[in-house]
């Protein structure tokens, strides 16, 4: 009877607490962290925020990370073997290699999830791929040194940063023509737009600064001064904020993107690279490349909580949806 009445208020117990209660007994966003000097990638579970599994990423230079929508692959540029690996994120074993063009450094799925683009640096092009069968579809020639590819919320356009001109490319999804060359600024690298696709933002890491492009022309109408050699970048889901990476200062910088003004400076690891925020938009995690970790930042605080150990000279990091 005291077993049954004991039952009785366990359960009692269980439906009356908020569901909040639950979350936090769950596991935490899954990020992938590719190590260049190593080649492997450490798998970090936020919720511990400990590495929780290192994989061989079976390429040379590991770059850069992607995800499919529904998060079941991984997509991992190797910079030293010019191509992309394919992992199911489950297994974690690989499932294809699909070639790309010379130093292929930044993949991007479509937002349609059809098409994968690989920019590469080495040959000036973007490689564009059939994801379901992952053979190369074609081969478009953009500026010089293309860093990253990002696709506006609509993806109707594709954005190609060109580091070693200092343009951003914009090209026609649908008919693959260039549509417009924007001047930015010298090392343009990291991309990002504000949720509804009206502003994107580029990094110049060799003039310290972030343009702030008009995206209906396609048209920069702002610089922002950041700091020496400003480089990865996340907008917060609200599109309020923005977060910049800034290597040689060993800063994350917080824009107020309102006003498009420098608001907060948070001290990181030695060489803060690519950032990501969590599903939450919580926490910002920062790859520092010169010390072999990848920091943890409470953006409600504006501070560093955590400093992660993973492999040898990181540098991508991607969250898993």
């Amino acid at each position: 009877m005291k077993r049954i009445q004991l039952a009785s208020v366990i359960v009692s117990f269980l439906v009356s607490i908020s569901p909040g209660f639950y979350a936090t007994l769950a596991l935490g966003d899954e990020l992938w962290v590719t190590n260049q000097k190593d080649n492997t990638i450490s798998i970090i579970d936020s919720g511990s925020n400990t590495v929780t599994a290192t994989i061989p990423a079976q390429g040379n230079f590991p770059h850069n990370v992607t995800f499919s929508k529904d998060g079941s692959l991984a997509y991992v540029a190797n910079v030293g073997s010019n191509n992309v690996n394919v992992f199911n994120t489950e297994s974690r074993e690989l499932t294809a290699t699909i070639p790309g063009g010379t130093k292929a450094h930044g993949p991007a799925l479509t937002r349609d999830n059809k098409e994968l683009w690989i920019a590469n640096p080495g040959s000036h092009d973007v490689t564009i791929v059939d994801a379901a069968t992952n053979r190369v579809k074609k081969t478009i020639q953009v500026g010089k040194k293309p860093a990253l590819v990002i696709f506006t919320p609509e993806g109707r356009f594709a954005y190609v940063s060109n580091g070693g001109d200092g343009t951003v490319s914009v090209i026609d999804t649908a008919s693959y023509e260039t549509i417009k060359t924007i001047s930015a600024g010298m090392g343009a690298m990291g991309l990002d737009f504000t949720p509804d696709g009206r502003y994107a933002y580029v990094t110049e890491g060799k003039e310290h600064t972030i343009s702030v492009i008009y995206a209906p022309t396609h048209t920069v109408i702002e610089k922002i001064y950041v700091g020496d050699d400003v480089h990865g970048l996340a907008m917060a889901p609200d599109g309020r904020h923005l977060f910049a990476s800034v290597r040689n200062q060993n800063i994350i910088a917080e824009i107020d993107v309102l006003t498009n003004r420098v608001v907060n400076t948070i001290p990181v690891g030695l060489q803060p690279d690519i950032i990501v925020l969590g599903s939450n938009g919580r926490f910002l995690y920062v790859v520092n490349k010169a010390e072999n970790t990848v920091s943890v930042i409470d953006v409600g605080v504006n501070r560093e909580i955590k400093r992660i150990p993973v492999g040898e000279m990181p540098h991508g990091i991607g969250l898993r949806p």
